[in-house]
């Protein structure tokens, strides 16, 4: 889809399938649109505005056509609400829902005006989320839908939206910097949704397709290789030859063999230190011989979105190639229940030496993200680590579907993963590392164990995950695991996989927490 900004061409002159224009509520129109509207007689516009039929009210939307009295075919008008309450997380929301309306009409060729000057938003900030929330908003899988499509093989990895062609209009660009900082917003805006719908599209694939092989071939055709990347595959003769024996465990129960899939980008070639992102890539979970109920089973083909995440991010780097270092690792399995499966009370050595004796094989995920925090820590040196993983369901009770929780050993890097996420309308909240909890990690014929029986389960998770993680490395958890998905379509959100935390991760890792101390 192509994207434009252009500075003072008249919508209306053009020939557009639609123009979609943002109110504020109790404002009337723009004053930008009032003058591109004179000398055209639009008599539904003023009845509509007469009447107070549409006052701009948070989620209101009038869609008139010109009867061809303009180029352009249609107008929709947006409400976006009070200018006092408008931020750029609303404003994404609003624009997304338009996009949609846009698509189910048949629109493919659409100019949206910029919010009036009235509100307080950075224009390049605007001009981003513009982009964001096109792309999020018209994301939809329909790659198995019979009909559309001639077979799957014809649908492009990251589901491209069915508009071609978007035109935003400003009045000038001095505030953003000039054109320069325009084509940068655009950029942004164009990678980060474009991560977190490769990360969806990864996410939404059924596990008979999204296997652990099938999962690495995704990661590697995403990056596409390049000097600035450099790739390492453990299949499952390396995996048991480097005593990952945690990530082996948990695999051999099924007939799919794990991976373990390493990408170090390095932006920054006067730095040996890396961002590392470690996702759990469960591409189905039964829960093992700790079987999972059948009752929304079916959702488990999404155990592997924290791996989706790490995709997502590494497409971002490639396309915007920031000068940072960051090392992405997905580890992918399957957990069954065959006759190989691993038990209760099982007792492994990790690859850390660690002993970790087995409560229930259905906190598998912890097990693959500790392995695999170890062979990265040995491999590369690390800033700071982030871990994400659809790890507890106890996310979920904690703080529900809208929410993600957040554990780590760095307040600094909590307060900038939670600043990131506002800035992309993603809430993470801090939850307690309460050193009381840790017995229940403890175990008494090892050193420790895969989970409590007693809650709170959220933290014992992230503690487990901590014994991984050497001292003194900064390390923060984010547990998607209520996040994930949603049954719901709204604002930026898709029904299906959310791409929960990409956009948010990539604002962080640009913007370097950590700089000062460097």
């Amino acid at each position: 889809m192509q994207f434009e900004l252009q500075v003072g061409q008249n919508p209306l002159a053009m020939e557009i399938s639609a123009v979609v224009c943002p109110c504020l509520e109790g404002k009337g129109l723009p004053p930008g649109l009032t003058n591109l509207t004179a000398g055209y007689e639009l008599p539904e516009l003023s009845w509509i505005l007469s009447t107070g039929e549409f006052r701009g009210r948070k989620g209101e939307r009038v869609l008139l056509h010109t009867g061809g009295r303009t180029t352009a075919l249609r107008m929709l008008l947006v409400g976006l609400g009070k200018p006092e309450k408008l931020g750029i997380d609303a404003l994404r929301d609003a624009i997304a829902d338009a996009m949609r309306g846009m698509r189910d009409i048949g629109c493919t060729r659409v100019a949206f005006l910029l919010p009036s000057r009235e509100v307080e938003l950075h224009l390049q900030d605007t001009i981003a989320a513009y982009v964001e929330a096109t792309h999020l908003g018209l994301y939809s899988f329909t790659r198995y839908k019979t009909g559309l499509v001639e077979s799957p093989e014809d649908v492009p990895t990251h589901s491209d939206p069915v508009l071609c062609e978007l035109h935003m209009l400003a009045a000038d660009v001095d505030d953003a910097g000039g054109a320069e900082a325009v084509r940068k917003a655009l950029e942004l805006g164009e990678a980060m949704a474009r991560a977190a719908n490769i990360s969806k599209d990864i996410c939404n694939e059924p596990s008979n397709v999204m296997t652990p092989r099938e999962l690495t071939k995704e990661c590697l055709a995403v990056i596409g290789g390049g000097d600035d990347f450099v790739v390492e595959v453990l299949d499952e003769t390396d995996i048991r030859r480097k005593r990952m024996n945690l990530v082996w465990a948990v695999a051999k129960g099924s007939k799919e063999a794990p991976r373990v899939v390493l990408v170090s980008y390095r932006g920054n070639r006067d730095d040996s230190r890396f961002w590392g992102i470690v996702g759990k890539g469960v591409t189905f979970d039964s829960g093992g011989l700790s079987l999972k109920p059948s009752t929304g089973m079916f959702q488990m083909k999404r155990d592997l979105t924290g791996a989706g995440v790490v995709v997502g991010l590494l497409d971002a780097m490639r396309r915007l190639r920031p000068k940072i270092n960051v090392a992405g690792l997905i580890v992918a399995a399957e957990n069954m229940p065959d006759a190989l499966a691993f038990k209760p009370g099982d007792i492994y050595a990790s690859m850390s030496g660690k002993t970790v004796e087995i409560f229930s094989t259905d906190a598998e995920g912890r097990m693959l993200v500790a392995d695999s925090l170890t062979y990265l820590q040995q491999k590369l040196e690390m800033h700071g680590i982030i871990t994400i993983a659809t790890l507890t369901d106890a996310a979920l009770s904690a703080v529900g579907p809208r929410i993600t929780p957040v554990l780590g050993t760095d307040r600094r890097l909590v307060r900038a993963i939670v600043d990131a996420g506002a800035r992309c309308g993603e809430r993470f909240w801090e939850m307690p590392f309460e050193e009381a909890y840790m017995p229940r990690v403890k175990s008494h014929f090892a050193d420790i164990k895969t989970d409590s029986p007693k809650p709170p389960a959220l933290i014992a998770g992230a503690m487990f995950l901590r014994e991984f993680v050497n001292d003194g490395t900064p390390w923060l958890h984010l547990d998607i695991a209520g996040t994930a998905a949603s049954d719901a379509v709204e604002g930026t959100i898709s029904r299906g996989a959310t791409g929960v935390a990409v956009r948010s991760l990539l604002r962080f890792l640009l913007e370097d927490p950590l700089a000062e101390n460097r």
